[in-house]
């Protein structure tokens, strides 16, 4: 239910808003979500990928909703067996994280541990 009204709303933003509004972002952000959680990992990185190239145009370098999408699309590469480029993407949100938030913030925890499992998958275990 949650992943049609998402698609409602991404139409009707689609429609009236700028093709680079940070709403129309966070909508892509929201409906990658929800794909994700229902295993349609396909959908979700179309919609990762559309999300962050809205927030690259919309957002400051250093904005914590940027490292976020960075973050989370890092974590549904690993689970599609691309770990170079999700250590890459996870890479990018710590590097953010680090400039936008303080050290002990959870969302830094989360691209840790992210970070954690890509490294693991990629047998680096230094």
């Amino acid at each position: 239910y949650a992943l049609d009204y998402y698609k409602d709303a991404l139409k009707i933003q689609e429609k009236l808003e700028p093709l680079n509004h940070p709403s129309l972002g966070e909508t892509y952000y929201n409906v990658a979500l929800m794909y994700q959680s229902t295993g349609d990992l396909a959908a979700a990185l179309s919609y990762y990928e559309k999300a962050l190239e809205i927030q690259r145009k919309a957002l400051p370098p250093t904005h914590p909703s940027l490292a976020t999408t960075y973050s989370d699309l890092g974590h549904l590469l690993c689970s599609m067996g691309n770990y170079e480029k999700a250590l890459s993407h996870v890479k990018e949100a710590l590097d953010i994280q680090s400039n936008a938030l303080p050290s002990n913030h959870p969302s830094t925890a989360r691209s840790q541990y992210f970070m954690a499992l890509i490294l693991n998958q990629l047998e680096r275990y230094e």
